[in-house]
């Protein structure tokens, strides 16, 4: 597939297969890039320190000395850090650098203020800043929502995104592609393009997108699994 289409000449869309095969070839590319480096065991350390998790207890790891105790600093900076980062709400000035109207200025200054209100821009971030101190990462995915005729900010969870790999000094402009995966009912995705029902097979989505988290847990301190 990779010796007949490129990233400089991908499939047309008239050869639908082609495409699909070339698509799941660049998500492969990037899993095998995230797996390099490492990104995974760094995304699942931190989640578990976060979550209190220090010693993988909730994993089946057992502690050699009762003694220790617990003491999750790391929870504490983080929710500091996101509690003073947005103790304030960012102000945004709308400045008509050509004409002296500052009619339409002070409307458009207006309507900001009011689509961060209504599309509750300050809870986004608050959610983008904890992302950002928990993995190290957080990824903000504009969108245009048509039924509102509006523009709004979807949150990404990491394990989620798979950008192609190297490294972009301007992201958005020089990273060749960026896939977002997200998991799909098989019956759904079936009735969707008229397969025959047990034709879509489910993946593996318990590593890919991070559903492991759901093992770690928070372990009461002085408490020792399988006694």
């Amino acid at each position: 597939m990779f010796d007949q289409y490129n990233l400089a000449n991908i499939p047309p869309e008239s050869k639908p297969d082609d495409v699909g095969k070339f698509g799941q070839g660049l998500l492969e590319e990037s899993l095998r890039e995230r797996e390099f480096q490492g990104l995974v065991a760094k995304w699942t350390h931190s989640y578990a320190m976060y979550r209190g998790d220090h010693w993988q207890q909730s994993r089946g790891y057992r502690k050699k000395s009762k003694t220790k105790v617990t003491v999750n600093l790391f929870f504490s900076n983080v929710r500091r850090t996101v509690a003073n980062v947005t103790a304030r709400k960012p102000v945004a000035e709308v400045v008509d650098l050509q004409t002296a109207n500052t009619i339409d200025a002070h409307a458009m200054t207006a309507k900001n203020k009011q689509w961060w209100k209504d599309t509750k821009q300050q809870e986004k971030l608050k959610e983008s800043i904890l992302k950002m101190e928990k993995y190290g990462i957080t990824i903000e995915h504009p969108v245009w929502v048509g039924k509102r005729n509006r523009a709004d900010i979807v949150i990404m969870d990491c394990f989620a995104c798979f950008p192609a790999p190297g490294n972009w000094p301007n992201f958005d402009e020089d990273c060749p592609y960026f896939i977002i995966v997200s998991a799909e009912n098989c019956d759904l995705v079936e009735a969707q393009y008229g397969l025959k029902p047990g034709s879509v097979k489910a993946d593996e989505v318990y590593s890919t997108l991070g559903e492991a988290r759901k093992e770690t847990r928070p372990v009461p301190s002085n408490t020792y699994p399988g006694e």
